[in-house]
Formats: structure tokens, C-alpha cells, sequence
């Protein structure tokens, strides 16, 4: 009796279809990796690049009160910083921007100037060309304390928005009377 054979000599198509799952299915798994070390790569920048920026403004509002330069309250006039800054109450929602500013027609390079008072909370003040945003916080430490106030806290916090929402840098640092 003759037996028929059959020769196989290449790959079945089912045997194809796997091979090409298998491979389709690695490199889906490799761009969904890229893609989340790129997306937590631009996180850490951003976060490392508001943190410099908020330390920035603590540094600035040390020199404000190392130069006596000027805090702009609101409804006020641009002080120094000794004639109000230790006597001042600040209110919770008062909120900040530094930029320079004229007391006694001079101007000086830094001053703690007012966004607005608590309510409408005021936006952060944009940082140029950049996709960053501050704001300087000053209260009253400890915060029940009666005057005179000895202590203030001093909170720089600078936001940013990106495809996960806003997120925001905060820094804090507390100024003794000296």
C-alpha cells in the first residue's frame, strides 16, 4: 500500500498568527514603558525646576528683609519692611508676588507686593515664558499669637499644570524679628 506523506515545509498559518501576536503585543509593551518613563521624566523636571523657583522666592524675601526693602499690604502704600512688617497682621488668604517696586521714589529691586485680599482668592502670578506660576504667603507664627508679632511664616509656592493636573511646589520658612 502507498502512504501518502506530507511534507511540511514551512509555517502553518496559525503558527504566523502567533508569532505576529507575540510581537505585536511586545512592542505595545515597550511603547506604553517609553511612554511613562518620558511622562515621569517631564514630572521630576517640572517639579525640580518649581522647587528652584520657590526657593528663589525665599531667598528673595530674605533679602527684602535684609535690605529694609518694601512690602505693598493692601489698601496701603509700599513700606519698608521694618516699618510694617513686623506689626502687620496678615490675614490667611493674603497672597504675594515679589517684583520691584518705589518707596519714596526710590525703587528698590525686590518688594512683597499684594495680589488681593482673601476673597476672591487671586491667581498666581505667571513666571515669564514659562509654564510656572507663584505666589508668596505670609502669616502670622504661631498664628494665634497676639501682637507683637515675633515670627512670621513665609510660604512660597509655585504650580504648574500638565496632562495629570496641577500640581504645586510649596516651601515654607519662618523670619524671626531680629
Amino acid at each position: 500500500m502507498n502512504s501518502l506523506r506530507f511534507k511540511q515545509n514551512g509555517q502553518s498559518l496559525i503558527e504566523l498568527m502567533v508569532g505576529l501576536s507575540l510581537v505585536t503585543v511586545v512592542v505595545g509593551a515597550l511603547a506604553i514603558i517609553t511612554t511613562y518613563g518620558l511622562r515621569n521624566s517631564q514630572f521630576s523636571k517640572n517639579q525640580s525646576q518649581a522647587t528652584k523657583y520657590a526657593q528663589e522666592n525665599l531667598e528673595k524675601v530674605r533679602a527684602i528683609r535684609s535690605g529694609n526693602y518694601g512690602i505693598c499690604p493692601p489698601s496701603s502704600a509700599c513700606t519698608t519692611w521694618d516699618s510694617t512688617f513686623w506689626t502687620r497682621t496678615f490675614s490667611a488668604g493674603e497672597k504675594y508676588t515679589i517684583t520691584s517696586c518705589s518707596i519714596n521714589s526710590i525703587t528698590v529691586p525686590y518688594c512683597l507686593v499684594t495680589m488681593g485680599g482673601p476673597a476672591p482668592t487671586p491667581t498666581p502670578a505667571p513666571i515669564a515664558n514659562t509654564v510656572f506660576s507663584q505666589e508668596v504667603i505670609v502669616l502670622n507664627e504661631p498664628i494665634s499669637a497676639p501682637p507683637p508679632y515675633n515670627q512670621k511664616k513665609v510660604i512660597s509656592r509655585v504650580y504648574w499644570t500638565d496632562n495629570t493636573g496641577q500640581h504645586s511646589s510649596d516651601l515654607v520658612t519662618i523670619l524671626s524679628s531680629y
